[in-house]
C-alpha cells in the first residue's frame, strides 16, 4: 500500500501542475501539439498526463479489495471515486476551453483563416 499511496500522491501532483498549464491557452497549445496523434487523444482532446493520472487513480480506488473494508470505508472509497470522476470531467472541460480560446485568438489575429470561393478551393488551400 505504501508504494501505491506514493504513486497516487505523485500523480495528483501532476494533475495540479497540469491545471496551471491548461488554464493558460497559450501554454496548453504546446501540450495539444505534443499529443497530436489519434492514439494520444480521447474525445478529440489530448490524453495528457493529468487525464492519465486521474484515470489511474480511479482504477486504483476501484481495485481496492472492498470485501475487507467496513461500510464507512466503502462509502469513503465510493465518494473518492465520484470526486475523481468529476475532476476528470472538469479537467476535460478546461482542456476544451483552452483549445477553443486559442482558436478564437488565432482567428482574431487572422491566423489560420482561409477564404475560399467554394469547397474545392478550400480543400486546395488546405492541401486536402
Amino acid at each position: 500500500m505504501d508504494a501505491s499511496l506514493k504513486t497516487a500522491l505523485q500523480e495528483l501532483d501532476v494533475v495540479e501542475k497540469h491545471i496551471g498549464i491548461v488554464d493558460d491557452p497559450v501554454r496548453y497549445k504546446a501540450v495539444d501539439e505534443v499529443y497530436s496523434l489519434p492514439r494520444s487523444r480521447k474525445g478529440g482532446l489530448p490524453n495528457d498526463e493529468a487525464r492519465q493520472a486521474l484515470r489511474s487513480h480511479y482504477a486504483r480506488l476501484s481495485n481496492m479489495d472492498k470485501a475487507r473494508l467496513g461500510d464507512v470505508e466503502k462509502q469513503l472509497i465510493d465518494a473518492r471515486k465520484s470526486n475523481i470522476f468529476q475532476a476528470e470531467k472538469l479537467y476535460r472541460e478546461r482542456q476544451a476551453n483552452a483549445l477553443t480560446a486559442e482558436t478564437l485568438a488565432k482567428s482574431e489575429r487572422g491566423e489560420d483563416v482561409h477564404h475560399a470561393r467554394n469547397a474545392d478551393d478550400l480543400f486546395d488551400q488546405l492541401d486536402i
